[in-house]
């Protein structure tokens, strides 16, 4: 990368050639969608309303969309883990894909509005 395009659609000359600007393919694909929230994406939305339709909660509402991105993000990580041939274990990757389904589980019981045992989810 080489140039910066300015508000006034000009383009200007970066300090530094190569920079990640940090457009990453969510990113990109929020600007593709017109928003500026990645969860309001096409990538997310089908995960969000399932979210919504399990927990009878609401993305709309403030104080459910923090709980509902993890969930909706922890599941779309474990997705491409499995695709990848991944299954749950102990070690590597294995552990990486128990870690998201396991936070994802318990995000997803707090938005229902159920107790938590840590205990239900340690092995």
């Amino acid at each position: 990368m080489e140039y910066k395009k300015t508000k006034n659609g000009h383009l200007s000359e970066l300090k530094k050639k190569n920079v990640d600007f940090g457009g990453g393919f969510e990113r990109i694909l929020a600007v593709a969608n017109n928003t500026i929230d990645i969860f309001n994406t096409d990538l997310y939305q089908k995960i969000i309303r399932e979210i919504e339709k399990i927990s009878g909660k609401s993305y709309q509402k403030a104080e459910n969309r923090f709980l509902v991105k993890i969930v909706a993000d922890h599941l779309k990580a474990a997705t491409f883990l499995i695709e990848d041939g991944v299954i749950p274990a102990n070690k590597e990757r294995g552990y990486v894909l128990r870690h998201f389904l396991r936070r994802a589980a318990i995000k997803m019981r707090e938005l229902k509005g159920e107790r938590i045992n840590e205990d239900d989810f340690t092995n």
